[in-house]
């Protein structure tokens, strides 16, 4: 499991904090009738959404295992549907497909950072 270590200031800040509530509205994002390129075009943009999060609470995963955790644990719901970095990679970026590579679970990154262990990958509904 991943635990939030975080040490960047950005973490803290008032433009961080309203992006992660921002992030929330991509919940319930409708995405009909937008063609394939805006899809893959808004895809790379959540994937470097997704990621740039994670460092910022986490920092760079520092052991295979943090880094395997890091793209599949971390996780935005995306029009109802849970994307990680490796669902993103694998399945919409790499084979240009609008549905995860594998089954998903119900993590998500939360709209505030707390100090807990579970502060980016959330068991929550």
């Amino acid at each position: 499991m991943l635990r939030a270590r975080t040490t960047h200031r950005l973490a803290k800040s008032v433009d961080f904090h309203n992006y992660t509530n921002t992030v929330l509205e991509l919940q319930t994002l409708d995405l009909s009738g937008v063609s394939e390129p805006q899809l893959k075009a808004f895809f790379i943009n959540i994937y470097n959404g997704i990621a740039l999060h994670g460092l910022t609470v986490l920092g760079s995963p520092s052991t295979p295992g943090e880094r395997a955790a890091f793209f599949d644990e971390l996780a935005y719901i995306v029009a109802g549907q849970r994307y990680s970095l490796y669902d993103i990679k694998h399945g919409i970026l790499r084979y240009a497909s609008s549905a995860p590579a594998r089954p998903h679970h119900s993590m998500r990154l939360r709209p505030s950072i707390g100090p807990d262990p579970g502060a980016i990958a959330n068991h929550q509904a």
